[in-house]
Order: C-alpha cells, then sequence, then structure tokens
C-alpha cells in the first residue's frame, strides 16, 4: 500500500456534530483537520496558513460561506468543497470561481472522502502543471 502524503483540511461549519463527523473520518484516514463553527473562525484558521484543501457549509452566522469562497479566491487557488442542502439557490454565486465543488447535504462519508481525495490530486497536479 501507497502512503498517502497527509494534508491539511481545514473544515468550516456551524454544525459542531457535522464537522467532528467529517474531522474524525478525515483524521482517520490520515488527514490532519482544523475546524471552525463559523465563517469568520474559519479565515482566521485560514489566514494561518498551510490549508491545503477548505470544506466549508454555506448557510453559517458572521460569514457565509458564499463570502468565504470569495476571501479565499482573493488570496488563494486552494481546493473548496462546499457542503450544503440549497445547491440551487447558491449556483450562481458560486459559478465564477473555480476550484469550487458542491457537495450536497445530505451525504454519505464515502462521497467526502472521493472528493477530498479527488480535489487534492486535482490540485496537486494544478500545481506541478
Amino acid at each position: 500500500m501507497i502512503a498517502m502524503p497527509l494534508a491539511d483540511v481545514l473544515i468550516i461549519d456551524n454544525d459542531e456534530g457535522l464537522v467532528r463527523a467529517m474531522e474524525t473520518r478525515l483524521s482517520a484516514l490520515g488527514y490532519r483537520c482544523r475546524t471552525a463553527f463559523c465563517g469568520t473562525q474559519g479565515m482566521a484558521e485560514f489566514a494561518a496558513g498551510g490549508v491545503d484543501l477548505i470544506i466549508t457549509d454555506l448557510n453559517m452566522p458572521t460569514l457565509d460561506g458564499a463570502a468565504v469562497v470569495r476571501e479565499v479566491r482573493r488570496q488563494s487557488d486552494v481546493p473548496v468543497i462546499v457542503v450544503t442542502g440549497f445547491p440551487q439557490q447558491y449556483a450562481a454565486a458560486l459559478a465564477c470561481y473555480r476550484g469550487v465543488t458542491v457537495l450536497r447535504k445530505p451525504f454519505h462519508s464515502n462521497e467526502l472522502i472521493d472528493l477530498v481525495a479527488t480535489e487534492l490530486a486535482l490540485h496537486s497536479g494544478r500545481r506541478a502543471g
């Protein structure tokens, strides 16, 4: 078995149970996870550096996921996975940003794991290319 290089994943969601579930599952696979429970806290974590991928909810207090994506894109091309139960509501706002993938809630943890691996592989390919 080939060892997967560790990646730093920032999880931003105001649903603490969902954050802990994603963190537990991804950490068990070797990802290093940082968590935030609102967009403002998430942007502070992002500003600390070293984030390889962001998973964010859209509907959050203080700074919603669309604003998180907008701010991240001003600074970086780090891949972003947006998890939401309302993908149509935000489709237009997210369509103009590259490297943003939407994962509809509810989702199975294997869907998340596959998407994280895919996005990290695509991003490392863009860096190398």
